[in-house]
């Protein structure tokens, strides 16, 4: 194993124990064991640090804790949608500790793929994306819908916006990506799709290969056909359901 995954390893296994002390807040030991099968004495060792997870156990405590505790009710608590449908996630993505929840479960829904590279839009998603690469032991790869002074090489590409007739832009350094990459994009909001297809586009055009997507809040399903289709998803609130 090297390094990086096994500074990957480590991190997911400590992801647990965070999720573990976030649901404990609110539901007893008993509660738990219903579901985990773990007898309180071992949850308790693992909510006070004495005692780490395996991987394999870590796996199976944060796939059980948010099927029967997930972060969607919780999420609710901190993104607001007003009458015409538009969404305020501000309170969302400013929250570290449930940004790195979510993160600990798109660790472990895309842990098994080998993603080395997180790639994401300059916008209110980096947040979540930097917790994205730090939980999978991935490099972060931010495009942005400008050039930067200062960076003299680019790979760039193209989304139509809507009917519109205009174009959504993303730029990246030319050194930020390979086309040996794996990559995951990661965003804290999907709507109309055009970033996510932008971002997709960049990473196809170098040669690399899009592996996934994790976003944290998805609003209908008109983005679905602006992304590589039968690739694996993770998303933590649709609005749908709201």
């Amino acid at each position: 194993m090297s390094r990086r995954d096994k500074v990957a390893t480590m991190r997911l296994r400590l992801s647990a124990i965070d999720y573990l002390i976030a649901v404990k807040q609110r539901h007893r030991y008993t509660e738990l064991e219903k579901y985990t099968g773990l007898k309180p004495s071992v949850l308790t060792r693992y909510v006070k640090g004495r005692v780490i997870p395996t991987e394999k156990r870590a796996k199976e405590l944060i796939t059980i804790l948010s099927e029967h505790f997930g972060l969607t009710s919780l999420f609710k608590e901190y993104v607001h949608v007003d009458p015409t449908g538009m969404v305020d996630d501000t309170e969302l993505v400013a929250n570290p500790s449930v940004l790195r929840l979510a993160a600990a479960e798109a660790a472990v829904r895309f842990s098994e793929l080998k993603v080395n590279r997180v790639v994401t839009m300059a916008s209110d998603g980096i947040a979540y994306a930097a917790f994205v690469a730090d939980a999978l032991g991935a490099r972060m790869v931010i495009a942005k819908k400008e050039k930067e002074k200062g960076v003299k090489r680019f790979i760039s590409s193209e989304a139509p916006i809507g009917d519109s007739g205009l174009f959504l832009t993303a730029y990246a350094p030319a050194t930020s990506l390979r086309r040996s990459d794996r990559c995951l994009i990661v965003d804290d909001l999907v709507r109309s799709g055009e970033t996510q297809e932008a971002l997709t586009n960049l990473v196809k055009q170098i040669g690399a290969e899009v592996l996934g997507y994790s976003f944290l809040i998805a609003v209908t399903d008109k983005w679905r056909s602006k992304i590589e289709p039968e690739k694996p998803l993770h998303i933590v609130l649709s609005i749908n359901s709201f």
